[in-house]
């Protein structure tokens, strides 16, 4: 499935990337833009694997169908990533984590948070003994566009609104704790903080290499419109790949806007 060729700063060989919520439509897009970077890939949600992304032995994606509220799930999730790739070169490391927090659809509150803590905390840990790593929050409203109207906005005392407050609080919460060793970052499109001045500079280099990936973002003519992948979707998955990669090293515990732009947690 790899697009990206091998010399290109985006190339993620021998990289393994664990994504919550893989069988999102969201979570989906995310793995197979990964995938299109050499990565190694275990997609983890409480549902079904998603039909379009082929698990089986020695293939780069693998899947584990597990709810990350488990009390158990971040032991059992590390224990997984090693296993499963142990003979693909991921030498029993996670290099980036890929925490896509889910909403329960009736208040909008994001109902695994909890469970992404955890997670997150505990995968730090293993990157902190290797080489580091990178950890990426995404919203499941972080669903595309630009600037000010890039996604819908939410009273602060909502349910959807405290639940984004939620997200950026657990992304600065796991920055803090893994300070120097891994980076930890958040997308917010449409955040109103001022941003960075030249701040979008690293990302617009990165999309300079994104040529082939573009050109597979193009909807297909004969799907149905309401079958088609939102092109947020992609949007956001090659924002996700920036921060998962080492493109983004001077970026960590920042706020990522889907143009690049940046400002701290």
């Amino acid at each position: 499935m790899s697009i990206i060729e091998r010399n290109s700063p985006l190339n993620l060989q021998y990289k393994v990337c664990i994504v919550t919520n893989a069988s999102s439509p969201l979570g989906v897009v995310i793995c197979k833009t990964l995938l299109k970077a050499n990565a190694l890939v275990l997609g983890v949600d409480d549902k079904a694997r998603d039909h379009s992304l082929n698990a089986g032995l020695g293939t780069h994606f693998q899947f584990e169908r597990i709810d990350i509220q488990d009390a158990n799930a971040a032991g059992a999730i590390i224990e997984s990533a090693k296993r499963k790739f142990e003979g693909l070169g991921g030498g029993g490391r996670v290099d980036a984590l890929v925490g896509l927090v889910d909403e329960d659809g009736s208040d909008g509150k994001a109902k695994d948070l909890e469970g992404s803590r955890k997670l997150s905390l505990a995968i730090g840990e293993v990157m902190k003994e290797g080489n580091g790593g990178s950890i990426v929050v995404v919203p499941s409203n972080a669903k595309g566009g630009h600037g000010s109207e890039a996604m819908v906005r939410y009273p602060i005392n909502s349910a959807r609104g405290q639940a984004d407050l939620d997200q950026i609080q657990l992304a600065r919460d796991l920055s803090q704790q893994h300070a120097g060793s891994v980076r930890c970052n958040v997308v917010t499109p449409g955040a109103t903080t001022a941003f960075e001045d030249c701040s979008e500079e690293l990302y617009r280099e990165a999309q300079t290499h994104m040529k082939a990936l573009m050109k597979t973002e193009r909807p297909a003519s004969d799907v149905p419109a309401s079958q088609q992948v939102p092109p947020e979707h992609y949007a956001v998955a090659n924002l996700v790949l920036f921060l998962a990669g080492s493109m983004s090293e001077a970026i960590a515990g920042k706020r990522v806007n889907l143009d690049g732009a940046y400002c701290a947690l």
